[in-house]
């Protein structure tokens, strides 16, 4: 199919069936009542039963709006009201998962772009095969992220490309077995119902990574298929196919990839990321939060690129340290020095010497001592902070920095999921 249909959600161009009724006014639940009344007069109360259970059951496949195919040029395609689609800008993706009404339990996400101001909103079904006047469901439209659409192609990209990952520091970028590759003048659309990241891949030109419902491929910018991306020395090697039937290996180089990616991210970044959804009644305690998918896909990123296991709990470590003292700031704790003990802090990040950070309680005016801690056990962690924090109970520095007391802060989070939770405990 040619990337030169017509714009899809133009609704005023030729082709574009807008007589038929596009909207069926017929209420959902109809088909639901007559098959419960097939089984109204039955004798038998187990009959009534289960003619009850299923029409509950049905009901529940069976929710969505009822949107019947219309023509656009020379497929097939919901016009979806603007009534069902959520406040947006102009360029933003929607995503529309829609169901077949013959076939309800089966759901499909398509995707699509909407003008606001526009009555509706063209969402081609070229993916489906739909036949003109069939009946779909719209079972829910919102917006989709770049963001969201990294973090599935890291999750389901193709074996062939198993070794590449999409991450973010501010930019996208391409992660290939440790050496990054910056995506270019990306931009984000919609074509028969996919949804599309255009970008230059350094030397290798530009590429189109697309989600279908069969899943993410990666193609030149001539359709020309990257059956895979790998390292070759200090270079990437960027290998295609033209055809189908194209059994000859074509590729292209990337002589000048990044060797490694920034560990911490700017406390700038971290703003808006990240928030704290639940707290204990005091100060110490367990507290909830929830992060975006860009912190997750930086993340993740920065402890995929390390290369062995005293790099990553470096890494690990200096992330572990910004991600805490950022949701201490929104606790109520402002984070007066870094590593206050060492007079390299800037540079010597999670092994510096002394407490990670000196801090005082906005709302009391009190300087504490702070030791974090990103270990897989939580026990083990608070233990460990525990006895560091307890080692600077020393007069002369609680004289030298006003101190009140210690805290220790342990992070409990898997970049896999938006949930986490970090504990603050008072050692002394």
């Amino acid at each position: 199919m040619s990337d030169k249909s017509p714009r899809p959600n133009d609704v005023s161009k030729p082709g574009i069936d807008t007589s038929s009724t596009e909207v069926c006014p017929a209420p959902v639940s109809k088909p639901i009542v007559s098959l419960a009344a097939r089984y109204a007069g039955s004798r038998e109360p187990s009959a009534r039963r289960a003619a009850s259970d299923k029409a509950r059951q049905l009901s529940l496949v069976m929710e969505g709006r009822v949107a019947r195919a219309t023509r656009y040029g020379h497929t097939f395609g919901l016009l979806v009201p603007e009534s069902l689609i959520p406040e947006h800008e102009r360029g933003d993706v929607l995503e529309v998962k829609v169901a077949r009404v013959s076939e309800p339990a089966k759901e499909y996400a398509l995707f699509t772009t909407h003008l606001p101001g526009y009555k509706r909103a063209y969402l081609d079904l070229f993916q489906l095969s739909a036949s003109y006047r069939e009946e779909f469901l719209i079972r829910s439209v919102r917006k989709y992220s770049v963001k969201e659409f990294m973090l599935g192609y890291n999750d389901v990209k193709s074996l062939r490309l198993e070794n590449t990952e999409l991450i973010w520091n501010g930019n996208i970028a391409m992660n290939v077995e440790g050496r990054v590759v910056e995506l270019a003048d990306a931009r984000f659309r919609t074509y028969g119902g996919e949804v599309i990241l255009d970008a230059e891949l350094g030397e290798a030109g530009a590429v189109k990574i697309a989600k279908s419902l069969g899943g993410f491929v990666v193609r030149l910018k001539d359709h020309s298929l990257v059956t895979s991306i790998r390292a070759s020395g200090e270079s990437l090697l960027v290998v295609y196919q033209r055809t189908d039937h194209d059994d000859h290996p074509h590729t292209r180089g990337i002589s000048n990839p990044v060797s490694s990616l920034t560990p911490r991210p700017a406390k700038e970044w971290l703003a808006g990321a990240i928030r704290v959804v639940s707290a204990p009644q005091g100060v110490e305690g367990r507290y909830g939060f929830e992060t975006d998918s860009g912190l997750q896909i930086y993340a993740q990123s920065v402890l995929n690129a390390t290369r062995n296991l005293d790099e990553r709990r470096k890494t690990k470590g200096g992330l572990g340290e910004d991600i805490l003292a950022y949701l201490l700031s929104i606790v109520g704790w402002t984070e007066i020095l870094r590593h206050p003990l060492d007079a390299n802090r800037e540079s010597s990040g999670s092994s510096s010497f002394g407490p990670d950070s000196l801090a005082f309680r906005t709302t009391k005016g009190e300087n504490y001592f702070f030791e974090f801690k990103w270990w897989n056990d939580t026990t083990d962690a608070e233990e460990t902070a525990r006895q560091q924090l307890e080692f600077y109970q020393l007069k002369e520095l609680i004289d030298l920095y006003n101190l009140k007391g210690a805290y220790s802060g342990i992070l409990e989070w898997n970049p896999g999921s938006r949930n986490g939770y970090f504990y603050l405990n008072r050692v002394w």
